[in-house]
């Protein structure tokens, strides 16, 4: 038996007992609102600016913003499983994107069951370097950047991470996450495309294209949270595998992180790293074209360590990222290396101040230079920033 039909088995069983339970809810299910509001202004100092390089007629300051307003709503039944739904929309952070994220869930003894558009089971279970401390910036998957120097690369900086979630467009998948046991929980999903999916539709998802979606993608995470007297230790990691990748190719991508914290009082360290195995198929990736010539089977590597120190209302962080890309053959490699120290300053319940300067670098294997563009660079970025929730 497949990992899908045991999943999908597994699945119906579940649906199948919560239905046959027969349990009333207490009271129907009410929405509430909440949300936040990220800003923040900041600037490049040098880069590339020749024509066709990273920084050319690129602005050296500018501001930033990220908004996204949440409802969440459940109920709790008499049999005392819970039921609810969450749902996520966008301010202005995209064009045409007015739903970031929407999904239902069943909560239990059995543990947690989701489905809908969002993030992959091994979203909430990796575990990322503690220097990321900061919600507009870092550099793990920052929302706010203001460095142009990975504009002309293969991966852009919003989507470097050491995290497995390839299947960030968020499209529909079920999930399921389990009881702690001991502190350890494990998390499993399954997406059947790597689109969102919407009704009212008919048939079944198109087969796979040069320019198409990956499909059924599998994916795993681990976590562990323990206690040795004064230290606490969390660590996680997590495995996922594209059955059907989304380009013609035999080379099927597939994603391996881990990562953990010590924290010691005030003062938390740790590391976390992620390989990508045919990164080109990856959804962070724009695809294979002739301006991007990074060959199928190419894989690549990031790898993060990092700090934070908390005295008072201010936390501090200092982290450090490095990349290796494979891109027309195993000896031409792009190397990224990255530095970010931050600090968050907390005004009041749900609202603090954010800042960051960073230093950036992006390094072409000059050997075998690439046709599209030269992305080879470094520069360092200021940003200052709030960050409000509701």
């Amino acid at each position: 038996m497949t990992l899908k039909k045991l999943f999908l088995g597994t699945t119906a069983l579940l649906a199948a007992g919560l239905v046959g339970a027969g349990a009333r809810a207490a009271s129907p299910i009410a929405l509430t609102l909440g949300g936040f509001y990220g800003a923040a202004l900041g600037g490049e100092i040098g880069g590339a600016d020749n024509k066709g390089e990273a920084s050319y007629q690129k602005q050296h300051g500018a501001f930033h913003q990220n908004v996204e307003v949440y409802f969440n709503g459940s109920t709790t039944l008499d049999n005392g499983l819970t039921a609810g739904v969450h749902i996520e929309l966008e301010g202005n952070n995209q064009s045409g994107r007015t739903i970031d994220e929407v999904y239902t869930y069943f909560r239990g003894g059995f543990g947690d069951f989701r489905f809908g558009d969002t993030k992959s089971a091994n979203d909430l279970l990796c575990i990322w370097d503690p220097g990321s401390i900061t919600n507009n910036f870092g550099l793990e998957s920052p929302n706010t950047t203001f460095t142009n120097v990975t504009t002309n690369a293969v991966i852009k900086l919003g989507n470097l991470s050491s995290c497995i979630d390839e299947g960030q467009a968020k499209g529909t998948k079920a999930i399921y996450y389990s009881p702690v046991f001991s502190g350890l929980q494990f998390g499993f999903s399954f997406q059947p495309h790597q689109g969102k999916s919407a009704g009212p539709v008919t048939g079944t998802a198109s087969t796979n294209d040069v320019a198409g979606d990956g499909m059924n993608i599998i994916t795993a995470g681990l976590n562990y949270k323990h206690s040795f007297g004064p230290i606490n230790l969390l660590a996680g990691g997590g495995i996922e595998y594209w059955i059907t990748p989304r380009q013609q190719s035999d080379d099927h991508p597939a994603f391996l992180d881990g990562g953990f914290q010590l924290t010691y009082g005030k003062l938390t360290v740790g590391a976390s790293a992620e390989y990508m195995m045919n990164y080109i198929q990856s959804s962070r990736f724009s695809g294979r074209t002739a301006n991007n010539p990074v060959k199928f089977g190419s894989d690549a590597w990031v790898a993060a360590v990092g700090a934070n120190y908390v005295y008072d209302a201010w936390t501090f962080g200092l982290e450090y990222m490095h990349g290796a890309f494979q891109i027309s053959s195993d000896n031409d490699v792009d190397v990224y290396n990255a530095v970010s120290f931050q600090t968050t300053y907390k005004l009041g319940p749900g609202i603090r101040l954010e800042s960051e300067i960073a230093w950036f670098d992006w390094n072409e294997d000059q050997t075998l230079p690439h046709p599209q563009a030269r992305a080879t660079s470094n520069s360092v970025s200021v940003g200052l920033g709030t960050y409000m929730t509701f």
